[in-house]
């Protein structure tokens, strides 16, 4: 209920962050809060689903929403229910706009208003609103202040939340040619009106969450590395090489090596990792 900093030992040189409540925004907002005062962190996940896998273009567009207050472990575990559906978003073709832009910033529009409609309540809670008395799960009554904190999205839905194209960095101003380059670019502004902009306390560009399975393991390792270091041992060589690794009960034993995966997911990068190394030196 309260946020907390976790050091390695009594000198307080290293620190450690893990659960929601170590963090810095935490300690920053609750700075901004009257005394005795419960921070409830709001998290929203959304994610576009097909239905249909054959036939027929049935999608679903649901929106679940938890808080940071539960740990991490409780969060990621179905049968503890952490997690609530608050609503489904329309998917709707908007063939009454002519032009395929004309589509495409009609959709925009469409899924902010829904999303305003959904945070409502939340407009008015702000530092100065008082709060709301709310029973928590030790049978203690707190004065309770929920902020949206979090969204857990992937990379469309961040670029259609921060109001910017696919291809462009939904954090910052950096050309989308330029991202190789270390220079810092400047941070993106709320320059739109979109339906986090009058949410208290909130900062759309840092409510994203490192995405680990698309920018690491898919990204990074299957996009990047992996094709970099078959383009420079060969198919042949890597595969012969992943062959030869021996069978451990922690690791998995590719036995027809990888340039037969035809179906990649995070599990075979995963996989894969951690015997790269081993790989590489031979």
């Amino acid at each position: 209920f309260a946020p907390c900093r976790v050091w390695s030992d009594e000198t307080k040189t290293e620190r450690f962050y893990s659960e929601m409540w170590t963090g810095d925004w935490w300690w920053e907002t609750q700075m901004r809060l009257p005394q005795c005062s419960t921070i409830v962190p709001v998290i929203f996940a959304t994610d576009k689903t097909n239905l249909s896998l054959f036939s027929g273009d049935k999608v679903a567009w649901p929106v679940y929403m938890t808080i940071g207050n539960l740990n991490k472990s409780t969060r990621r575990k179905v049968s503890r229910r952490a997690w609530r559906l608050v609503g489904y978003l329309p998917v709707a073709k908007l063939e009454c706009f002519a032009t395929q832009e004309g589509r495409r910033v009609g959709g925009w529009e469409l899924y902010h208003e829904c999303m305003r409609q959904i945070c409502e309540p939340l407009y008015s809670l702000g530092p100065e609103s008082g709060g709301v008395e709310m029973a928590c799960s030790d049978n203690k009554s707190r004065r309770i202040y929920p902020f949206v904190a979090v969204f857990t999205v992937d990379h469309p839905e961040r670029c259609l939340i921060a109001c910017c194209k696919d291809n462009y960095c939904p954090e910052c101003e950096v050309d989308p040619k330029k991202r190789e380059d270390p220079t810092p670019s400047k941070p993106r502004s709320r320059s739109s009106n979109p339906f986090w902009r009058n949410l208290p306390v909130f900062h759309v560009y840092k409510a994203f969450p490192p995405d680990l399975l698309h920018q690491l393991h898919k990204g990074i390792f299957h996009s990047h590395l992996v094709p970099w270091i078959c383009h420079i041992l060969g198919d042949e060589e890597v595969d012969a090489r992943f062959k030869c690794i021996p069978k451990h009960s922690t690791l998995r034993h590719f036995s027809k090596g990888i340039s037969t995966i035809s179906q990649w997911t995070g599990r075979e990068a995963k996989e894969m990792e951690k015997v790269m190394v081993s790989v590489l030196g031979g």
